[in-house]
Parts: C-alpha cells; sequence; structure tokens
C-alpha cells in the first residue's frame, strides 16, 4: 500500500492544506520545529485507523472548521482508494471510494490495512526521537529485556505487561511471605476459625437446634409440593365445570343423523353453475355475428382482384432502388464539373506564381515523400550552423594574430629595457662587497637568514600571478605579481641590517663602493628579475598562442570537409529535383510546402475526373434497367426526363403495392373471422362439458336436481364446521391432560360428579393449609431459639467477620488467579514467537546493526539459556546489552525495529512514518541510516519527517524527493 496524496480539511494547525507526494518511494518532508510535521504524521494515523472524540476535540483548528481530511492510497488489489474520515461525520468512522464509484464502510480500511491496529502499526512502522529518549530511562537490566521484547513485537509492550503482572503477584500472594495481600488475608481466616470453633463449644444445644429447623425446612418444601398438586387438581375440576356446556353441546351434534352422500360436491358448485348458464347465451350471438361480416369481407376481395395487374417486383424494387442514388450521382456530376474547372485553374495560376521552370505535367512526375521536408530543413540547418561556424572561426583567427603580435612586442620591449646577464652577475658581487664590508661576522651570518624569507615569498607569489595568467588567458595578474614582488623587497630592505647600518663609516678597502653604487645595483638588479619573470611568461603565453592556432587550423579543415560534404548532397537534390537550382537552399522547406500542396490539388483534379467518369456510368446502367421495365410492361418509350419515368414507375408500384395490401388485409380478416369463429366454437364446447360434467358429479340430470342436492349437501358441511368450532373450544379451555383424565370425547361428564369432586379438592387444600400454619409456627419457635443461641455478640461478630473475610479472600484470590493465567500465557506467546520467527528478525538486524556501527559489530544471537539478545564485536567478544553503551544501545534498538518491519513486509507493506529520529546521529551513521531506508523503500513506501534540509543530497535522487513545509 502506498500514499499518493492527502487533504487536510482542518487537523491542529492545518486547515484546507494539500500535498501530492511523488512516485519515487522516499519521500522526506522538511520544516523546523513548530513547522506541523508531527501534526501531519498524526493526522495520517488519524485517517487510517480514527481516535476517540476526546482526542480529536484536541486537533480542533483554532479558526474553526471540522476536524478531517482525506488520504488517496494506492492498493495492489484495487487500485485507487480514497479514504476520508470526518470528526462530525458518521460517528468518524472512515468512508471508502474506489475508481469505479463504489462505495465501503470502516470494516473495508481494516482489511486494506491487512487488520493491523494503531498501536501495532506505531511499534513497528512508525518511530519518533521520543522513542530513544524513553530507552535511555531505562536500566541496563531492563534495556535488555525491552530490546528482546521489539525484536518480537516491535514496541516494548510485551516487557511494561510483563513487569506490571509479577509485580502484582508478588504483592497479591507469596508461598512464605507474610506482607502480601493473600497471605495476610489467611492468617486472619485461620485466627478467626480457631476463635469461633472455641466459642461454638460452649453452645451445647445449637447444632441440634440447626438440625430441626433443616428438618422442618424440609417438611415445608414436602407440603408446599402437596399444596401445588391440590391446587392444581382444583383448578382442573373448576375448567372442566366451565366447559362441561360446551361438551354436552359437542356429543349433541355430533349424534345427529348425517346423509350418506356417495359422491362430494366440488367446491364453489353452485357459482360455477351460474357462470356455465351465463356464457352460453352471449357464446351463441358472437357466432351470428362472426358469419355476417365474413360475407361482407368477401365480397370486397372479389372486386380488388379485377383490378390488380401483373408485374415483376423484383425490377421495380431494382429501379426504385437506384433512384436515389441516380439523383445523388446526377447531382454530384455537375458538382464535380464545376470544381474540376475551378481546381485546375487555381493549379495552373499557383505554378505560373511559382516562377520556377516546371509545369503541370512534370509535377506530375515529381515525388515529394514525407522526410523530404525533413532533409531540406536539415541541410539549410547545417549549411547556416557551418556559416556561423565559419564566421566564428575567422573572429578568433584575427583576435588569436593581435595576441600573437602584441606578445612579441612586449617581449621585444622587455629584451631591449632590462640588463644582460652578466651584467646582472656584476651588480649582485657588487651588493653582496657591500654587504660584506658593513657587518661582522656575526652579521654576516644573519644577513643571509635575513634575505631567505622574502626571496621564498617573491618566488611564490610570481609563480601564482604566473600560473593565473596561464589559466585565465590575461597577463594581468603576473603584472601584479611583479608589483607586489617589488614591494616585498623594498619593505624588507628597509628592514634589513644591512640598510640600518648604511650610515656606518667604510673601511679603507672598501671605500670604492658607495652606497649609491649599491642602490643603484640593487634597483637595477631587481628591476632584471621582474623583467626574467615577465619573459618567462610570455615565453609560455605565446606557446599557448601557438596551440590555440593549431586548433584554430584544425577547425577550419573540419569545417571545409563539411563544406564539401554538404555540396555533394546539395547536387544530389539537384539531380533528383533540377527546378531548385533557380532557387536558394534557404528556400526549399518553404517550396516543399508549395509543392506538396500543388501536388495535393492535382491528385484532387485526377480524382474528381476518375469519380465523374465512374457517376457517368451509373447513370448509364440506370436509365438502361428503366428502357427494359418499359418494354416489358408495354408502354410507350417516350422522351421523357429519367426523373419523369421514376416517378410513373413509383406511382404504378404504389398502387398495385396498395390493392396488393388491401387484399392481404381482407384476407387476414377473413382468417380472423375464421379463427373467432373456431375459438367462440371451442369456447361453447368446454363450457358446455363442464356444465355436464358437473351434472354428473352429482349424479343429477338437469339443474333443477342438481339444486337440490346442493341444498342437502350445504347443510351437512355446516354441521362439521359447529363440530370443528365446539372442538377448538374444548381444545382452548382444557389441556390434553384434562382431556384424557375426564374422557371427554367419548361421553358427556356428569355434571354432580363434577361438582362433588371439586368441593372435595378444596376441603383438601384448607387441611393443608392448616398444616402449613402449624408448621410455620413450629419453625419459628425453633428459629427463635436459634437466633437467642446466636444472641451473644462475640459469635455473631465473629461469624460475620469470617463471612466477610472470606469473601474478600475469594476475590482477591480469582483476582490473582487471573494475573497468574495471563503471565503464563504471555510467557508461552513469547516462547512461540522466540522459536516461530524470532531468529529471521535478529538474522535481518544483525546486517543493519553491522551497517550502522561501521562494522564494529558484526553478530546478534539469542542466549537461550538466560533468554537475551547477545552482541558479538569484530574482536570476537560478546556483549549483553546491559554492557553496550547508549548511543550502540540506540543502534540496536533501530536495527531491530527496521528488521521487524522488513520481515512483516515480505506478506503486507504499508507506509513507513519516521519522525526526526536520527538527530543524534553523527554524520557516517546518518549516510548508513539513510542507505538502509532506501533499500526499505523497495518494498515500503517512506515518510522520513525532519528539520534537516541536506537529506536529500545524501540519497540517491532517482528514489527520493523532498518537501518543504510552508510556516505561513
Amino acid at each position: 500500500m502506498k500514499i499518493l496524496s492527502f487533504h487536510i480539511y482542518g487537523f491542529g494547525k492545518w486547515k484546507d492544506y494539500s500535498l501530492s507526494l511523488a512516485e519515487q518511494p522516499m519521500n522526506i518532508i522538511i520544516g523546523n520545529n513548530e513547522a506541523g510535521k508531527s501534526t501531519i504524521q498524526q493526522f495520517i494515523l488519524f485517517i487510517l485507523f480514527g481516535l476517540p472524540p476526546k482526542k480529536r476535540e484536541f486537533f480542533q483548528p483554532k479558526t474553526g472548521g471540522t476536524v478531517g481530511g482525506r488520504l488517496v492510497l494506492e492498493t495492489k488489489d484495487y487500485g485507487e482508494v480514497v479514504v476520508e474520515r470526518i470528526h462530525d461525520r458518521n460517528q468518524a468512522e472512515a468512508v471508502c471510494w474506489l475508481a469505479n464509484g463504489e462505495k465501503y464502510e470502516e470494516t473495508f480500511l481494516r482489511k486494506l490495512l491487512g487488520g493491523l491496529s494503531r498501536s501495532v502499526y506505531q511499534s513497528i512502522y512508525s518511530f519518533n526521537a521520543e522513542d530513544l529518549n524513553d530507552l535511555q530511562q531505562l536500566t541496563g537490566q531492563e534495556l535488555g529485556e525491552v530490546l528482546l521484547n521489539i525484536g518480537l513485537t516491535g514496541s516494548d509492550q510485551i516487557y511494561q505487561t510483563e513487569k506490571f503482572l509479577e509485580k502484582e503477584l508478588e504483592q497479591q500472594f507469596k508461598p512464605k511471605g507474610k506482607k502480601p495481600k493473600l497471605n495476610q488475608e489467611l492468617q486472619s481466616l485461620d485466627k478467626l476459625s480457631t476463635q469461633r470453633s472455641e466459642v461454638e463449644k460452649n453452645v451445647g444445644d445449637y447444632q441440634k437446634v440447626v438440625e430441626k429447623i433443616n428438618q422442618l425446612n424440609q417438611d415445608s418444601v414436602e407440603l408446599d409440593e402437596l399444596m401445588e398438586k391440590k391446587r392444581l387438581m382444583y383448578y382442573s375440576y373448576s375448567q372442566i365445570k366451565k366447559a362441561i356446556p360446551i361438551v354436552q353441546e359437542y356429543h349433541h351434534v355430533k349424534n345427529k343423523d348425517n346423509f350418506d352422500f356417495s359422491f362430494s360436491f366440488p367446491m364453489n358448485a353452485r357459482e360455477e353453475m351460474r357462470q356455465f348458464q351465463e356464457k352460453i347465451l352471449p357464446l351463441e350471438s358472437e357466432q351470428r355475428s362472426i358469419e355476417e361480416a365474413r360475407r361482407e369481407k368477401s365480397e370486397h376481395l372479389s372486386l380488388i382482384k379485377q383490378e390488380q395487374q401483373s408485374f415483376s417486383e423484383e425490377d421495380i424494387h431494382e429501379i426504385l432502388n437506384h433512384q436515389p442514388t441516380y439523383e445523388q450521382s446526377s447531382l454530384e456530376y455537375q458538382r464535380l464539373k464545376k470544381q474540376l474547372e475551378h481546381t485546375g485553374r487555381e493549379l495552373k495560376s499557383e505554378l505560373s506564381n511559382l516562377d520556377i521552370p516546371i509545369d503541370e505535367d512534370s509535377l506530375m512526375d515529381y515525388d515529394f515523400p514525407f522526410y523530404l521536408e525533413e532533409t531540406w530543413r536539415s541541410l539549410n540547418e547545417e549549411i547556416r550552423q557551418l556559416n556561423q561556424e565559419e564566421s566564428q572561426r575567422i573572429d578568433e583567427e584575427n583576435i588569436l594574430k593581435q595576441q600573437y603580435q602584441q606578445t612579441e612586442r612586449q617581449i621585444s620591449d622587455l629584451e631591449k629595457q632590462t640588463i644582460g646577464d652578466d651584467e646582472a652577475s656584476e651588480n649582485s658581487e657588487l651588493i653582496d662587497r657591500y654587504i660584506h664590508s658593513n657587518n661582522d661576522s656575526h652579521q654576516q651570518k644573519e644577513v643571509p637568514n635575513y634575505w631567505n624569507k622574502p626571496y621564498l615569498i617573491i618566488t611564490l607569489v610570481v609563480m601564482a600571478g604566473m600560473l593565473l595568467s596561464i589559466l585565465t588567458s590575461n597577463i594581468f595578474p603576473v603584472s601584479l605579481a611583479i608589483f607586489t614582488s617589488i614591494g616585498v623587497i623594498s619593505y624588507f630592505y628597509s628592514k634589513s641590517p644591512s640598510y640600518k647600518q648604511g650610515e656606518a663609516p667604510i673601511s679603507d678597502n672598501q671605500r670604492t663602493i658607495t652606497k649609491e653604487m649599491y642602490t643603484k645595483a640593487r634597483q637595477l638588479l631587481q628591476q632584471y628579475e621582474q623583467a626574467k619573470g615577465e619573459l618567462a611568461y610570455l615565453r609560455e603565453y605565446k606557446k599557448e598562442l601557438d596551440q590555440k592556432d593549431s586548433r584554430i587550423m584544425q577547425q577550419k579543415k573540419k569545417i571545409n570537409e563539411s563544406k564539401k560534404r554538404l555540396d555533394e548532397i546539395v547536387q544530389e537534390q539537384y539531380r533528383l529535383y533540377p527546378f531548385l537550382k533557380a532557387i536558394k537552399v534557404v528556400h526549399w522547406e518553404k517550396l516543399y510546402h508549395l509543392l506538396k500542396q500543388l501536388k495535393d490539388k492535382q491528385r484532387v483534379v485526377q480524382s474528381n475526373r476518375d469519380e465523374m467518369d465512374t457517376l457517368e456510368k451509373r447513370m448509364v446502367e440506370i436509365e438502361n434497367l428503366i428502357v427494359r421495365f418499359f418494354d416489358k410492361q408495354d408502354w410507350k418509350n417516350t422522351e421523357e426526363l429519367t426523373n419523369d419515368k421514376f416517378l410513373k414507375i413509383s406511382d404504378f408500384y404504389h398502387r398495385q403495392s396498395k390493392l396488393q395490401e388491401e387484399q392481404g388485409h381482407l384476407n387476414q380478416e377473413l382468417s380472423i373471422l375464421n379463427d373467432q369463429k373456431e375459438r367462440v366454437k371451442e369456447k361453447v364446447q368446454p363450457v358446455q362439458m363442464m356444465k355436464d360434467q358437473l351434472l354428473q358429479s352429482v349424479e343429477a340430470t338437469d339443474v333443477e336436481q342438481f339444486y337440490s342436492k346442493l341444498d342437502r349437501h350445504e347443510e351437512i358441511k355446516e354441521r362439521q364446521k359447529q363440530e370443528s368450532t365446539l372442538k377448538s373450544q374444548i381444545h382452548m379451555m382444557l389441556s390434553k391432560k384434562e382431556q384424557e383424565m375426564f374422557n371427554v370425547w367419548s361421553v358427556s361428564p356428569n355434571e354432580s360428579e363434577i361438582s362433588f369432586q371439586l368441593e372435595k379438592q378444596e376441603q383438601d387444600i384448607q387441611q393443608v393449609n392448616l398444616e402449613q400454619k402449624d408448621l410455620q409456627q413450629e419453625r419459628a419457635n425453633y428459629s427463635h431459639k436459634k437466633d437467642q443461641l446466636e444472641s451473644s455478640d462475640h459469635l455473631s461478630s465473629l461469624n460475620h467477620q469470617y463471612e466477610l473475610d472470606r469473601a474478600q479472600f475469594n476475590e482477591q484470590a480469582k483476582e490473582w488467579a487471573t494475573y497468574k493465567i495471563a503471565l503464563d500465557v504471555l510467557e508461552k506467546t513469547k516462547e512461540i514467537y522466540q522459536n516461530n520467527y524470532l531468529p529471521h528478525v535478529l538474522e535481518v538486524a544483525k546486517q543493519y546493526f553491522r551497517k550502522i556501527t561501521l562494522g564494529k559489530y558484526v553478530n546478534l544471537y539469542l542466549d537461550p539459556l538466560h533468554q537475551k539478545i547477545m552482541v558479538k564485536d569484530c574482536n570476537e567478544y560478546h556483549y549483553t546489552t546491559e554492557e553496550l553503551s547508549r548511543g550502540t544501545a540506540d543502534q540496536l534498538y533501530i536495527s531491530l525495529r527496521l528488521a521487524l518491519a522488513k520481515t512483516l513486509s515480505s506478506d503486507f507493506a504499508v507506509p513507513f512514518l519516521v519522525d526526526d529520529a536520527f538527530v543524534h546521529f553523527d554524520e557516517a551513521r546518518l549516510s548508513i541510516m539513510l542507505e538502509i531506508f532506501n533499500e526499505l523503500s523497495s518494498s515500503n513506501q517512506i515518510l522520513l519527517f525532519t528539520w534537516r534540509k541536506d537529506l536529500l543530497t545524501k540519497i540517491d535522487r532517482p528514489y527520493a524527493k523532498s518537501f518543504q513545509l510552508n510556516e505561513g
């Protein structure tokens, strides 16, 4: 399943907001804190699973409006499904629409989600940074158990439930404990039982009184049963006394004499005989009317036969069927004739306007295929492109020539302005002698070291300037580097010891080298070094210009070859279409369209001519058909118009068809009358036959005898009905047992005997009632005695407290048993999950954990003895989860969650919701997590909510797309 888009009507801060997700399997939704990322995630969960009313009200928009929206899902079995859920509509249940318009309810959505609940979905397919924060609050041992449960179900709910049950069981009962509730209750009950037994020993008659009361209670029950039997018997006699008049009447009706008919009357026999009598007279009248109508129709039919003529209906149909064709062909012929004349004039005029050496006949010989337009367009485009390249090459060649001449002049000027190598060597020696003459031995060691640094800087600056000039083809960088070098030399010279000591006295053996000589030599040497660097750059630049010139010459050669190839193509077109020689290539494409239009018109002209010939042949054939028909009918073949002949044939045919139609109608009416005659006859026969059968069924010879027997039969039926009614009344008043007891169906009961038995039963009831009163008095006496024995406050309070404590203990014991059963079922379920699919989850989690930890941890497995997840690192050391760092535990938690999701997605895939779950990961582990999500996206759609705008740069773009939430 995949989410294609969603529209929020109103949910939290969002109102009337829509977002269409990308086709890529991973969608990154970016927004700052408080931008509404988590609200969108809650909205998706609300549409899929709903929310209780109170929680729905929490997401009510502040600006008003209803809570709700819709999701557009893509499913494997149903295609696109639109799911809508609104807070105040349909009790906030989802409504689903398919692409074909079918509508389904909440149960259909549950089916789409594979029966997932919200809690299960969130524990497997949705997690965020808060899950990791909760993990930080656990101790080492708790962490190990939680991670094991995460591997089983994706959440810590099993762990939390198990701890709750164990805590409740320990608080309720311990086999050897004293503080748990059940242990204290047992101790209290034992103490109360002991105290009660001691008190009861002091009450000797108490047990006998209790036994006597129990016996009296049993006697009372037996008397109650006897009283019930007597009352039932009394009721039976009362009922039979009430039913005596009805029973006596039943026997009176039953014993009357009945006629013994050897036949049975049909139901509604009287009504049937009346209907038979009513049907016969109308049928006889109808027979006479039919016979009169048959005579009139036969006379009219003989007149029509005299007026009819023989003709070939096939020939007339053939001619009349051709009439529309003839008329249409005639009109079409005239239209084509006018169109042919008009099109011919246009074709000649347009050929003349083209002003090319081609006429109408030669145009017919040429063929202009569909690809010719593209050929001429490409040829024109290539020639235009080639001319542009040629013009650009000439411009580049001229610029290169100017740059080359300028470089030659700069080299010549520098060579003239600077000193030679020999003179530079002499100046360098002069500077050295001057420096040595003005410093002692210590200064002589420092001076070279002082100048090493500036020379190194100068060299680097000049080299950098030359490199930039080569790359940018501009002399400005190297010029700037030279001037910068001169400034550096001047600065260091002014700071040098030799400069500062320049006013020192000169020794007698060096008085020939003055300071002015030294300064001039240093300036000339600096100019020499600067010019030397510029000359080196210019010579390199000159070599680069030579290389550019070589490339331009190669380009020129390539252009010439292209010109030659295009010229060959043009010549080939001249050979195929000689008229193109009179037109420039740039106009060929437009000429193609004009010639194509003329060619189409030429085809239209030829098509019109062919169609006119066909129409003319068709019209002649139809005229010959008319002539042959006239000859067959011996009609005079005059010079009438063909349309008039069509009219004459049509009138003749219509008249004959009308006569033939009237003849058919008359024959049909005669046939109908004959059928009516037979039908009336058939109607009379069965009525008479049924009347005779009815008379025979009652052995009557005529209608009068029939009615006499029928009266006697109805009298017997009425008596039988009365007997049945009396039976029903007896059944309603007496039960089946009472009917058998009093034998009501055989003899009529004796009323005096019944009255006697009724009085006897009444006396018996009174006697039993007196016995019950005596028994009640005796039981009351013993009960009073028992109450006196129990009136001792100590025994009464002990009994009361004992019963209360025992009831409380039973309730607590039931609660303890419930918790115990739940814990056993939970442990059994965990064992089944561990054996069935936890190994596969750990195998997948191992791969993820190895990636996230950059290969530091290589294996995960379950310790069957201690039921804990163990971790092995790359050095073959084994760790429990308690021994892992918090960061590593977080990574293990995420690996288990992802592994469980991937395992379940093999059968059923739903979108994965992730909300800034990796904010604390470093860049390396974050990249690995994104790779894992990229892998998961092959089976599950991923919706990643984050504040980081750079995540998309870390993911393979074809598989992901980002969306920026608008905070406004």
